[in-house]
């Protein structure tokens, strides 16, 4: 199956992401012919897509939505455009290790191929997601779809027809003026509403594909988003297809916690020097360990991306599992002894 890679971006700080996927699909993809949304491109930028990549790049499609709200506008019109295409949106954060998984190009076009978020994410799935958006649940996902990976056609047109309309109502735009934190669970984000969508009676027919954390992709989100199970795995097969960095970027956050130090992105960004360079918000030399703890723990465990994140990994499930089972002992809820985030690991 023919799939358009579909890549949208407007933060100045972030596009060195979008040259890093850019790069990583040529590599593993050379057939591929991505479309590049970026409002806010500038000239210098326009220059270097010409010159290193194949993409068509597009400043007509901005989305008057923020941040991961874009999707089902952008993805919406698109296939309005080109009906006979299958799109394949990829979030910014996202490099590519290797080739796809299988799972991108397999089956029918009416499968509606999603991510699976990580394991130690909120209360996972859609019982609460779709009963309080105020559907009948048909189908009972006990995974929270993690939106950075989506491929659909236009059969799929009447859920993305859907979720635009709940991301456009009036309360849905008010709660996502306050803090994540004290939003109710199935307004936190877009990947919210479209799980509680995929469980409900009208869109329960929609058959999923998955493409499986750890396995598949790597959801990096802290010490947790890519435990030490699937690290472990990983370990003499390398890292999966897609490296997710969720939440805050190894390209602009020069933090003391060592797993943001080692963060697998890190890794496979060095193979493509012609996307780094310091832009605005980018920290010089970021693809290397910035802390004195980083570069020790990166030498002694060889440099090897799976093993260098053990020890933090280990430490915040740790701290996790600790939290949690004081939490229920006390009585607290789920939603309470959810992993603490420092931004939204969307």
């Amino acid at each position: 199956m023919h799939v358009v890679p579909v890549i949208y971006e407007t933060r100045p700080s972030d596009m060195v992401g979008v040259k890093l996927l850019l790069l990583s699909l040529r590599r593993h993809h050379p057939d591929l012919r991505p479309v590049v949304i970026l409002p806010n491109v500038t000239d210098v930028e326009s220059a270097w897509l010409a010159e290193h990549t194949d993409a068509t790049l597009r400043n007509d499609l901005a989305s008057e939505l923020s941040t991961w709200n874009v999707k089902p506008d952008v993805l919406g019109r698109l296939v309005d455009e080109q009906p006979d295409e299958t799109f394949l949106w990829i979030d910014s954060d996202i490099v590519l290790h290797k080739p796809m998984p299988p799972v991108v190009f397999e089956g029918s076009p009416d499968d509606f191929v999603v991510a699976e978020e990580y394991r130690l994410a909120r209360q996972p799935g859609t019982k609460v997601r779709t009963r309080q958006w105020g559907y009948q649940e048909a189908r009972r996902l006990n995974c929270t779809v993690n939106s950075c990976i989506l491929r659909l056609t236009k059969t799929h047109k009447p859920l993305l027809a859907e979720w635009m309309r709940l991301t456009s109502l009036p309360e849905y735009q008010s709660v996502q003026k306050q803090d994540w934190r004290t939003r109710p669970l199935h307004m936190v984000g877009g990947q919210d509403i479209l799980t509680g969508l995929l469980g409900s009676k009208e869109f329960a027919h929609i058959h999923l594909r998955w493409v499986r954390r750890g396995r598949d992709i790597a959801q990096c989100y802290e010490s947790r988003g890519y435990p030490a199970n699937e690290r472990l795995a990983n370990l003499f097969r390398g890292l999966p297809p897609f490296v997710h960095a969720q939440g805050e970027k190894p390209w602009r956050e020069h933090r003391s916690a060592l797993s943001m130090d080692v963060a697998p992105l890190k890794y496979v960004a060095r193979d493509y020097p012609e996307a780094l360079g310091v832009a605005e918000g980018e920290l010089d030399g970021w693809t290397d360990p910035l802390t004195p703890t980083g570069r020790l723990v990166d030498r002694l465990l060889l440099g090897n991306p799976n093993l260098v994140g053990l020890p933090s990994t280990v430490a915040g499930e740790a701290k996790w599992l600790l939290k949690r089972t004081a939490a229920v002992l006390s009585g607290a809820t789920r939603r309470e002894v959810g992993p603490p985030r420092s931004e939204p690991p969307a």
